[in-house]
């Protein structure tokens, strides 16, 4: 405490001492309590902020590791919804492909099954087409056979009729073959000639006269016939239902048959 000196009083030496030592006493213990305060508050008002700071922090930390957390958490959670999708994806292509194979490998059996069926079909439709051709064949022969046969026949009858014909002459005409036996050879060879050429009717029709590849060829038809398929070709020296072709004209076809010719014209 403080010693308050009032002006007008006076003092001496001796008492100057023991009162500036009591000032100075004072001062010091008004100060220290001071500078202990300020100490303390420096000491604790860094540690308070250390621990505000500390606690501040703690509760950061804490947010953080629940919010990473949280986000790997959601992280996790969609990864696994994109390999689940992923994964079925796969087995969806998988199964694609499993059936895709299932399908080209049926496609190639199916193939290989048609292939084969073709084969064998063109392997029996060559074998019937064959056999068809040969029965045509045989067909066309006996067919041929059998017009010559008619052909035959229709000759033979032919020369029966002149035949009977010739021996149906009344006996005058022997009577006076024998009164002139010097002109009998000639009448015998002019019988034989008319004989011989006495016209006969053809089992066909001479319908044009054609030249292909420098080669001339008589067109015949059958009587009766309605196609033109049934048209035939014959060269000299060919044989159609019989006649043998001999020589052509213009208009005109002479043909051998039974041992005489006759000649045809085109209609």
């Amino acid at each position: 405490m403080a010693t308050e000196i009032f002006p007008g009083t006076a003092s001496s030496p001796n008492d100057d001492a023991p009162r500036a030592k009591t000032t100075s006493w004072g001062r010091g213990a008004l100060v220290k309590p001071v500078l202990y305060t300020f100490l303390g508050l420096g000491t604790a008002v860094p540690s308070i902020l250390c621990v505000i700071f500390y606690l501040q922090m703690s509760e950061m930390g804490i947010r953080l590791n629940s919010l990473e957390a949280a986000l790997r958490s959601g992280q996790l959670n969609q990864l696994s919804v994109s390999v689940t999708e992923l994964e079925k994806h796969v087995a969806e292509q998988d199964l694609r492909f499993a059936t895709n194979e299932k399908l080209d490998a049926g496609m190639q059996e199916l193939s290989s099954r048609v292939d084969r069926n073709v084969a064998s079909l063109s392997k029996e439709n060559e074998g019937i087409r064959q056999q068809l051709v040969q029965d045509d064949n045989r067909f066309i022969e006996l067919k041929s056979a059998f017009n010559q046969s008619l052909l035959r026949l229709d000759a033979l009858s032919q020369l029966k009729e002149v035949f009977e014909k010739k021996n149906a002459e009344p006996p005058s005409g022997a009577a006076s073959s024998q009164s002139r036996p010097a002109n009998s050879p000639a009448k015998s060879k002019k019988s034989i000639r008319s004989a011989k050429s006495v016209p006969l009717v053809a089992p066909f029709i001479l319908t044009g006269i054609e030249q292909r590849g420098g080669q001339r060829y008589a067109v015949v038809m059958r009587r009766g016939a309605t196609t033109l398929s049934e048209m035939q070709l014959v060269a000299v020296g060919d044989s159609a239902w019989g006649w043998t072709l001999r020589d052509m004209q213009d208009h005109e076809a002479i043909f051998s048959v039974g041992g005489s010719q006759q000649r045809l014209s085109v209609q």
